[in-house]
């Protein structure tokens, strides 16, 4: 529950708004457009492309609403305590149950203030908008607030979430639709989900075609290799290093990320993130199960999440296969995993079927780790068991 009047948050939003537009005017070229009236109370939905997007948003919309954030934002120490105080985010875990971040967004709603949740609950990793949870609509629905559809354009480009750097360029938004509360309650959820898929949905590559945009900056590549996982040269699964605008992996495919957000590669048609994502989680869900790749990485550190508190459950070798997750002694069976999330560039966050949550890092805090891998494996992995399952594949 909030900790003060909205009066207070509404307060504090006013004092820090010109604070974060320097912040932001440092990074990216804040694209001003004219915004419609909006509604005393809502639930606004957008798509979500940076870390970033929260002040963003609140720089370019210019209101004050509760945003719904990562679980990991409440476990910061001091850090955690002062956004509490000064914004009273909604926790949502990734990997884990959402039905207290539901709850307390209709709480929110009905105690008059507004909130602000990203539909797809994770950054893109190509700069295409992701599906979201079916059960959206039914929230918004039920929340008797207005609902306000925005679409977030250029952020991907300007700070892809794999990146480790900002790039200049243009980033901008725009208010799709305004719903009253009185539409929206003659509509079944499934049709509220439709229209904020279509609200919403946005492809980068479309709207820097569309604008010729540009994002300079230094060291383009560097760090792509969280997002894109396999080679299409040799196959080779989680191979690629990078430095400055180049890539390569050691069978001899060497590739350059432009200032458009394109893959120039004499290797590879695969020109875009979105063709490269797409290519290689088709290769992997066409794979046979007992053909996937493993993953692994070394000293590692398993740490129990109870509410939002953290505790050591095991170190050591991480290893990843259609068996099992292993992590020093500690090992999860495959089939006792209900959910697998990665947050920010490739922490792996993930809940078993008895409800314990779990997060993964690397011993040395400086240093990261591919955690993406994990997750297509786990995407491919269950997309194998659905289709071996299914009473309509077993008769083909």
């Amino acid at each position: 529950m909030a900790q003060h009047s909205l009066q207070y948050y509404d307060r504090v939003f006013r004092v820090l708004r010109p604070l974060a537009r320097l912040f932001l005017r440092t990074r990216f070229r804040l694209q001003k457009s004219d915004l419609p009236e909006l509604p005393e109370k809502y639930i606004m939905v957008t798509n979500h492309v940076t870390n970033l997007d929260p002040i963003i948003i609140g720089t370019l919309i210019k209101r004050q609403s509760f945003f719904v954030a990562t679980e990991h934002l409440f476990s910061l120490g001091f850090v955690s305590r002062l956004l509490i105080s000064l914004f009273a985010p909604i926790p949502r875990p990734k990997g884990g149950q959402a039905a207290g971040a539901v709850m307390e967004v209709l709480r929110r709603v009905k105690d008059g203030g507004s909130v602000t949740l990203f539909a797809e609950g994770n950054c893109s990793w190509d700069g295409q908008t992701a599906s979201f949870p079916a059960a959206t609509g039914k929230m918004i629905r039920a929340a008797g607030a207005a609902l306000v559809t925005v679409r977030l354009e250029g952020g991907y480009l300007a700070f892809p979430r794999w990146a480790d750097r900002s790039r200049r360029g243009p980033v901008g938004l725009t208010v799709a639709g305004i719903y009253p509360a009185e539409t929206l309650k003659a509509m079944k959820p499934q049709e509220i989900n439709d229209l904020i898929a279509r609200d919403i949905g946005f492809n980068v590559y479309d709207f820097q075609a569309k604008t010729g945009a540009r994002y300079p900056g230094k060291k383009l590549a560097e760090s792509i290799e969280h997002a894109l996982l396999l080679c299409p040269a040799c196959g080779r699964f989680d191979p690629f290093t990078s430095r400055g605008d180049v890539f390569s992996c050691p069978c001899g495919l060497t590739a350059r990320y432009d200032d458009t957000g394109h893959i120039r590669s004499e290797m590879t048609s695969l020109a875009t993130m979105i063709e490269w994502d797409r290519w290689q989680k088709e290769q992997l869900n066409a794979m046979p199960l007992d053909k996937l790749p493993s993953a692994k990485d070394t000293d590692m550190i398993l740490r129990k999440i109870d509410g939002h508190e953290r505790s050591i459950a095991a170190a050591g070798e991480l290893h990843f296969d259609t068996e099992a997750l292993t992590l020093g002694e500690a090992r999860f069976p495959t089939e006792e995993i209900a959910d697998m999330a990665v947050r920010l560039k490739g922490t792996v966050t993930f809940s078993l079927r008895d409800g314990s949550y779990f997060e993964i890092r690397k011993k040395n805090k400086k240093s990261g780790y591919h955690g993406r891998k994990y997750m297509l494996l786990y995407q491919a992995m269950q997309q194998k068991r659905s289709e071996q399952s299914s009473p309509n594949t077993a008769q083909q």
